[in-house]
């Protein structure tokens, strides 16, 4: 998969977490659900699995939960934080760029941690 290839998933991944972003704020305006509601779990949940199997899809694992930490941790890049993958520099996470970078790095790591086993 290409740096391009991941971009557009990416973009398309951070669009739908705006998307419902916006419908939680109707929700919680028009009958006051909070995301701990049926139906704020039911969106949040979704987007979850969606988080889970993109990730799965570019790195070939969710387990490491990148673009969970990228969206609960650095809030979607509005709070950066550095990170750092092998040999790279520091990474900071500080919007959908930068975390292509980062999916790239470790795709490159995998690759060759692959490329180098007996």
């Amino acid at each position: 998969m290409t740096r391009n290839d991941i971009l557009a998933l990416l973009i398309a991944w951070a669009a739908q977490h705006e998307i419902i972003e916006q419908a939680g704020d109707a929700l919680s305006d028009l009958c006051g659900a909070s995301p701990d509601s049926v139906l704020g779990r039911a969106l949040w949940g979704t987007f979850d699995a969606y988080t889970d199997v993109l990730e799965a899809r570019i790195l070939g694992s969710a387990a490491d939960a990148w673009l969970r930490y990228f969206r609960d941790d650095c809030e979607m890049g509005a709070l950066p934080r550095p990170v750092q993958v092998a040999d790279h520099d520091n990474i900071a996470l500080d919007g959908i760029e930068a975390l292509t970078d980062l999916c790239v790095a470790l795709t490159a790591e995998k690759t060759t941690a692959r490329e180098s086993a007996p």
